[in-house]
């Protein structure tokens, strides 16, 4: 039995795709460090694609800077960069590449959340070596102008927002323009980093509808109606450290007049999130050394992010509570960590 495989022995080669990937010069980076699994999958797939087998990310992000590749296969936790940040650099960098993960991790919310990232596929190990055939199958179905050319679109929604004030030290992409509402509430987002020991922080950047949206709430509004002047800075961020929050900022200069204190700023993006949804996007880095001091307590997220929701109500607002946030899955089953 080789680790990460339900069964050893693969299909039976079709070869349906072998004409198809010689006219379009269809190709496949895989990137696991498992040498034996990394062999399997790539014998298995050379049969109809063109391959590259690596054995980590480090070398992938090579690759793909040099060569050309339509479909990413990666496993998620290996040494050095993990398959979090390669999906994150290859959305930021690669939009137009499907990439297909795998893990140890058997959970459907978790690989529910992988997708929603923008993972084009999320397998559980051990897998059936057909299961890999189906996905990359899909690909190809779904994607029908797969191309090797790589390209780079500079002026795409997913691109970095510029930030003077960026933490210094290297960052790596893991998510870029995350829309927080239909497709994953800010509660699963938080989830998901919280399970993946994320160090670095995600950024949130929201819109004029945004502010309109909270304007209309009443949830940031002072006793004499104003609206809170943070909302107006348009921008916040959150620090972690092993997947849980230790510090948020809305404005580093404690003499701007958007600056809060890292609990209210917290609430701030919080509810923001949670209420407002789709006019806040999120971009995500990864870090190799979290140098920030913490400033909030340490503790599960969700559990954070039900405080603040249910103090939000406690202290009366004007907007009666609802579990359902506009255009997001319910507070309580999203927060719930399995």
């Amino acid at each position: 039995m080789i680790k990460g495989l339900k069964k050893v022995s693969r299909p039976t080669p079709s070869g349906q795709y072998s004409q198809h990937a010689r006219q379009n010069m269809i190709s496949i980076l895989i990137v696991e460090d498992d040498p034996t699994l990394r062999e399997v999958l790539s014998d298995l797939l050379s049969e109809d694609f063109p391959c590259c087998a690596v054995k980590s990310v480090e070398e992938a992000l090579q690759k793909l800077e040099t060569g050309r590749f339509s479909i990413v296969l990666t496993d998620i936790s290996m040494p050095g960069m993990s398959g979090l940040e390669l999906l994150g650099c290859i959305k930021q960098k690669w939009e137009h590449i499907p990439v297909i993960m795998f893990s140890g991790i058997d959970d459907e919310e978790y690989a529910q959340g992988i997708n929603k990232i923008g993972a084009f596929d999320y397998l559980s190990k051990p897998f059936a070596l057909d299961q890999i055939v189906q996905s990359v199958t899909r690909a190809i179905i779904e994607h029908p102008h797969l191309s090797s050319d790589p390209f780079v679109d500079q002026d795409s929604e997913g691109s970095v927002p510029p930030r003077e004030d960026r933490p210094a030290g290297q960052s790596t992409p893991i998510f870029a323009s995350v829309v927080l509402g239909g497709i994953i509430s800010f509660a699963e987002l938080l989830e998901i980093v919280q399970r993946g020991k994320m160090c670095g922080y995600i950024e949130l950047h929201w819109d004029n509808s945004a502010i309109s949206r909270a304007r209309e709430l009443g949830r940031f509004n002072d006793a004499s109606g104003a609206i809170d002047a943070a909302v107006l800075n348009c921008s916040g961020w959150i620090y972690l450290k092993d997947g849980l929050i230790i510090d948020a900022v809305i404005d580093e200069s404690e003499g701007s007049e958007f600056w809060r204190g890292a609990e209210e700023s917290l609430a701030v993006l919080v509810k923001l999130s949670t209420y407002v949804g789709d006019g806040v996007r999120a971009w995500g880095f990864s870090m190799d050394q979290m140098e920030r001091r913490p400033t909030l307590s340490i503790r599960d997220n969700s559990a954070k992010m039900f405080d603040i929701i249910t103090s939000d109500e406690r202290e009366g607002d004007s907007a009666p509570f609802s579990p359902e946030p506009v255009n997001q899955p319910p507070v309580q089953a999203a927060i719930a960590v399995a």
